[in-house]
């Protein structure tokens, strides 16, 4: 019967990742010879964590398959079956990941049904939908953690097109003006979305950079320089520049256009892997479809803060169903307790030495830094022991 178990998680390595950072966090040599982009912890299909079951290595999915009521508790196994319904990560980025946005749960099951009756494969480059389900996610920074999130206001917007002397985009930059919040953000974006690539490249050429440095500034220059014909350079004039810096977190719903740039930080998502990109990619990019999903709306974001809880737990609080992430810090000589009814959850040690153990069968697991363990629903309750720093991947209560 499956206990608290530690947890073998793969390592995705895409090009934008971190050559160091998972490799430090896991105390394990670096620079490391690929870039090491994203450290799963969940039961994605394309890539599941391994669990141990007594002497074995089991794949999680294998695991969830055959005994998710007593893995996943009655409560989530009758709202999700079989299936864990979030996935956990350490994102490691050096470099910016694509401009994207995410469908939400009408958008996603209708996309990913209209694109299996017209027989595009799971697995094509163009597909938009690779799954029926929404994603929903959110980043908490373990390192300052740059990013681009939403809409800048028109007014805002205008300004800095005109600052930034993009007389390339001038038919765009008057029409923003002149139509405003909401309806305005939508023909600009689908405007310079749908701009072939001579254009862009002359709007982002033709850019001088204002006197007085800003986070916008240096963003633009850098974007630039690596992206001269792809529109996702002009985003830091358009969306929000968004600086985290440790311990905070931004929760990102349906239609949020946004793009992860730079840092080191903790991921919880619905266990989904639809991405519908805007910029700053060689991957498909749908602009139809994007312009579908897409929030217009504006405003600052929401830069989110733990809310400390009884239990002495620290939770970050969202409206998604699938996840809730919190975080504990264990000082020496402090026990801490679980409640009841948790479903499944993953812990992360992110500093320090932990003990996990179990009152009712007396097992004890040792987590270090850059380790995890899962624990079934069926472990209730169970005691943390130690010093040091964890994150918490749950489904809320």
């Amino acid at each position: 019967m499956l206990g608290i178990s530690l947890l073998e998680n793969p390592i995705r390595h895409y090009a934008w990742g971190s050559h160091t950072a998972i490799a430090r966090l896991q105390r394990r040599p670096n620079p490391t010879a690929q870039p090491e982009a994203e450290l799963w912890m969940g039961a994605h299909p394309s890539a599941p964590s391994r669990i141990r079951n007594g002497d074995a290595w089991l794949p999680l999915t294998d695991v969830l398959r055959d005994a998710s009521k007593e893995v996943l508790g009655s409560r989530v196994a009758t709202r999700f079956g079989s299936d864990l319904p979030f996935l956990f990560k350490v994102l490691a980025a050096s470099e910016p990941l694509s401009i994207q946005a995410h469908p939400d749960a009408t958008q996603a099951r209708d996309g990913f049904e209209r694109e299996n009756a017209a027989g595009v494969p799971l697995d094509a480059p163009n597909r938009n939908y690779r799954d029926p389900h929404p994603k929903p996610e959110l980043i908490c920074a373990l390192t300052p953690f740059w990013a681009l999130r939403g809409f800048r206001n028109a007014d805002a917007i205008v300004e800095a097109l005109r600052d930034f002397k993009i007389e390339e985009l001038a038919p765009e930059i008057e029409a923003l003006g002149r139509e405003g919040d909401g309806v305005g953000h939508r023909h600009f974006f689908e405007s310079i979305m749908n701009a072939d690539a001579d254009r862009v490249a002359r709007a982002v050429s033709q850019a001088v950079l204002p006197a007085a440095e800003s986070p916008t500034s240096r963003w633009f220059a850098k974007l630039a320089v690596a992206y001269p014909q792809d529109v996702g350079a002009l985003a830091p004039l358009f969306l929000n520049v968004v600086r985290l810096e440790p311990g905070e977190a931004m929760y990102l719903g349906a239609g949020e256009l946004h793009s992860y740039l730079e840092g080191v930080g903790i991921e919880i998502m619905a266990n989904s892997d639809n991405v519908l990109r805007g910029g700053l990619t060689k991957k498909h990019v749908d602009v139809s479809e994007l312009s579908r999903t897409l929030k217009f709306d504006s405003g600052d974001p929401a830069i989110l803060r733990p809310t400390a809880r009884s239990t002495g737990e620290c939770v970050f609080e969202t409206d998604a169903s699938e996840f809730e992430l919190a975080v504990l810090r264990l000082e020496r000589g402090t026990t801490w307790s679980s409640g009841s009814s948790r479903g499944p959850e993953i812990w992360l040690v992110t500093e320090g030495d932990v003990e996990v153990h179990d009152p009712t069968s007396g097992q004890t697991l040792a987590i270090s830094q850059g380790e995890s363990a899962f624990i079934p629903d069926r472990v209730d309750p169970y005691q943390l022991m130690g010093v040091g720093t964890l994150y918490r991947a749950g489904v809320p209560r």
